[in-house]
């Protein structure tokens, strides 16, 4: 789920990136999830590590890093799964991890991960994990 609503899964992929650099900025070792459209696809992860200005007149996109931040180590851990919210329960949205296939079909309740139990958190407090 996005700005422009929900995303269609068969057109979204992860990429690794082995050095992006912008600005004064150097981030390492990035994985990201992404997709072919005609609008924005830069993560606002990015927010973490510098301040973000998009010159849409020009097309260009500035990182002014935070602090004496100059190189950052991503090394981001994507789950075997994406999840989504559906009839206000946590389920399974994407299975990027083809082992897992066998397990777990697409709509299937996350009930609990590590010590979080999913089955009665209120869509705030999931919303507050998803961001952290």
């Amino acid at each position: 789920m996005g700005l422009h609503g929900m995303a269609d899964t068969s057109k979204i992929c992860i990429v690794n990136i082995p050095e992006l650099e912008v600005n004064n900025l150097k981030l390492h070792d990035v994985t990201a999830k992404t997709k072919y459209a005609n609008t924005s696809r830069f993560g606002s992860e990015t927010l973490n590590y510098g301040k973000v200005t998009l010159d849409y007149k020009n097309k260009k996109l500035y990182i002014e890093p935070l602090g004496n931040l100059s190189e950052v180590e991503v090394k981001k851990r994507i789950w075997t799964v994406d999840p989504i919210v559906e009839n206000e329960k946590l389920g399974v949205g994407i299975i990027w991890d083809k082992t897992v296939k066998d397990k777990k079909n697409i709509g299937d309740q996350i009930l609990k991960f590590d010590d979080i139990d999913f089955q009665n958190l209120d869509f705030a407090k999931y919303l507050d994990l998803a961001i952290k």
